[in-house]
C-alpha cells in the first residue's frame, strides 16, 4: 500500500467517514501541507503524548484528575453515570449540568459479549461508597435494550452500598430521550429537556 493508499485508509477509520470522504480529506491535507497535514500531525502527536484518563471520572484531559473533577465548584452530591466521553461532552455543551460524572466506557451487551468487568463498575462503587454527600445517581444511559439492563444491573449492584443513605435517589433521563437514542446525537434542547426532566427509576 502507498503513501496515499495508507493516508486514506486511516482517515476511514474514524466515525462516519466513507471512502470519498476520506479521498476528500486526504487531498485537502495534502494541498494544505502546513495548515493542513503537518498542523494535523503536531495535533495528534501532541495529544497523544498529553491526553490521559482520569482516574476518577475516566474523562479524557491534559491533566489527572481531569478539569472537571478538579472543579471545587461542582456539586458533590450528585453522579451522573455516562456510556462513553462524547456524552459527556454533550452534557457539558448544555451548559446545564453541575455535578459530578462518571463514563462507563460502554454498556453491557451480551450480542457484542461486554458484561459487568468490561465496564467500569468497581471504581463506580468506590465513589459511591467513600461519598458521604452523595445525594442522586443519574443514569444518562441511551434508552435501549442496552441501557436499560445496564441500569437494572447498576441499581442492582449499589443499592446494598446504599442502604445505610436511605435520602439517596435513582434517577433517569426523561422527557425528550427518543427510544434508541444516544446522548451525543441530541440536539441542545432536547437533551436539555430530557435532563431537567429525568424522573425516579
Amino acid at each position: 500500500m502507498n503513501a496515499l493508499d495508507s493516508l486514506i485508509s486511516s482517515l476511514r477509520t474514524l466515525p462516519g467517514v466513507g471512502k470519498r470522504a476520506a479521498q476528500k480529506m486526504a487531498l485537502q491535507l495534502l494541498l494544505e501541507r502546513d495548515d493542513g497535514l503537518r498542523a494535523l500531525q503536531r495535533a495528534l502527536a501532541q495529544a497523544d503524548a498529553d491526553i490521559v484518563t482520569c482516574s476518577q471520572c475516566h474523562n479524557l484531559d491534559a491533566s489527572d484528575p481531569c478539569a472537571l473533577c478538579s472543579d471545587h465548584r461542582r456539586n458533590d452530591d450528585v453522579i451522573c453515570v455516562v456510556p462513553h466521553v462524547s456524552d459527556v461532552w454533550a452534557l457539558e455543551r448544555i451548559d446545564l449540568f453541575k455535578g459530578r460524572y462518571h463514563i462507563l466506557g460502554g454498556l453491557l451487551s451480551a450480542m457484542s459479549n461486554i458484561g459487568p468487568d468490561d465496564l467500569k463498575i468497581e471504581s463506580l462503587k468506590a465513589r459511591v461508597t467513600n461519598h458521604p454527600s452523595l445525594k442522586e445517581v443519574i443514569f444518562a444511559l441511551p434508552a435501549n435494550v442496552e441501557g436499560a439492563s445496564t441500569t437494572h444491573h447498576l441499581i442492582d449492584v449499589l443499592s446494598p452500598l446504599l442502604c445505610a443513605h436511605n435520602d439517596v435517589k435513582f434517577t433517569k433521563l426523561a422527557h425528550g430521550m427518543p427510544m434508541g437514542g444516544h446522548l451525543e446525537a441530541m440536539d441542545d434542547g432536547t437533551l436539555s429537556m430530557a435532563l431537567s426532566g429525568r424522573g425516579v427509576v
